[in-house]
């Protein structure tokens, strides 16, 4: 199964990223660079959370993980933000490619958390939208089952990480405290 929905705060983020790092191995980058900024590359479960905290938006990290084994080619491509909010001449980076392994870690916001989010495409959904990113390599140049096999252990390890369960989804043990103090998981 690619997705994989729970609940998480605090130390619960750190052990899933040393997980992603000391153990799976992955390259890991941030899904969306910040307005105006170069896409970062993490080396480390200390470096992503310390970028996380040095930005003050405690409310969601987005990252791509990359497996070598996976093959296929990751990109990075600049494009163009609205005037509007952001000013004249606003940009950012995103890093694109078929088989990268999305995680997206969630922090409470207004008393409540959200859940947090592992996804990965298929090798049949990449091909049905092969023609509308023909800007991306050809899908069969990744290795599905790779792809396949480091989310799958990465879920697996979330879901031995939980103490609890809402809906289906894996609650962690810093999120069931942070519960247990008073905030409030959002079943959404």
């Amino acid at each position: 199964m690619p997705n994989h929905d729970f609940y998480a705060v605090g130390d619960d983020h750190r052990s899933v990223l040393e997980f992603v790092f000391d153990v799976l191995g992955c390259q890991v980058r941030e899904s969306y660079s910040a307005p105006n900024a170069a896409l970062r590359e993490f080396s480390d479960a200390k470096s992503a959370l310390a970028a996380w905290d040095e930005e003050g938006r405690r409310t969601g990290l987005m990252l791509d993980l990359y497996h070598p084994s996976a093959g296929g080619l990751v990109r990075i491509r600049r494009f163009d933000l609205d005037e509007r909010p952001f000013g004249r001449g606003a940009f950012r980076h995103v890093v694109e490619g078929w088989g990268l392994i999305q995680l997206h870690l969630a922090d409470p916001r207004d008393g409540r958390l959200a859940r947090s989010h592992t996804n990965h495409n298929s090798q049949k959904r990449a091909q049905v939208w092969a023609a509308t990113y023909p800007e991306l390599e050809r899908p069969d140049t990744w290795d599905w089952t790779a792809v396949t096999r480091v989310s799958s252990r990465l879920n697996r390890y979330i879901r031995k990480l939980a103490v609890d369960k809402r809906r289906g989804r894996s609650v962690l043990s810093g999120a069931l405290e942070w519960e247990r103090q008073g905030g409030i998981i959002n079943p959404r």
